[in-house]
């Protein structure tokens, strides 16, 4: 065992890149690092020093390289849950991102479950956590457009106390779990 970094806060989530790239989450920010050891910057804040990358279920890659996340939270801000809705996107393996509030323009609320790439579908999968609780999925393309995924509503809204919460792809097929 080698201790590589002590973060600020304790680790929420940790997603490895098909370059081999570490992505640690914290509560407010994602750091980047490599795996053969060395230390982790800071690549991105988060809209919320609460806020963070779930593990296992909100991030992911794209066969091009983009890297997908969506920012998950629950921050009361005295009158209502601050929205963090927001989906980041790489396509430089995480040395930068940029930041789209599409779900915030379609009405979501809160913050983000799921971010999946299916390889069966060819398509990004992305599940909202607010009232409604939505499952989007992109139209598609090779490679993966970033600046215009196509979302498409899957449902118009899921059962009022859950969500989606967890997806896999496995035998063919695409499973979501709800809370």
């Amino acid at each position: 065992v080698t201790f590589v970094q002590k973060f600020p806060t304790r680790i929420k989530s940790v997603f490895i890149s098909s370059r081999g790239t570490v992505f640690v989450s914290t509560k407010g920010a994602v750091y980047r690092g490599s795996k053969v050891g060395g230390a982790f910057l800071k690549t991105l804040d988060l809209a919320s020093p609460e806020s963070w990358i779930r593990h296992n279920n909100a991030m992911t890659e794209t066969p091009d390289g983009t890297l997908i996340m969506g920012e998950y939270g629950n921050v009361w801000n005295g009158s209502g849950w601050k929205n963090l809705a927001h989906l980041y996107f790489s396509s430089d393996d995480g040395a930068t991102w940029d930041r789209s509030d599409f779900l915030i323009g379609q009405g979501a609320n809160k913050h983000v479950h799921v971010v999946k790439y299916s390889r069966l579908f060819n398509k990004v999968f992305v599940a909202d956590g607010d009232n409604k609780k939505k499952l989007w999925v992109s139209d598609g393309g090779d490679p993966f457009d970033p600046k215009n995924p196509g979302w498409k509503a899957v449902n118009r809204f899921h059962i009022q106390m859950g969500g989606h919460t967890s997806a896999v792809e496995s035998d063919g097929k695409v499973l979501f779990g709800t809370d």
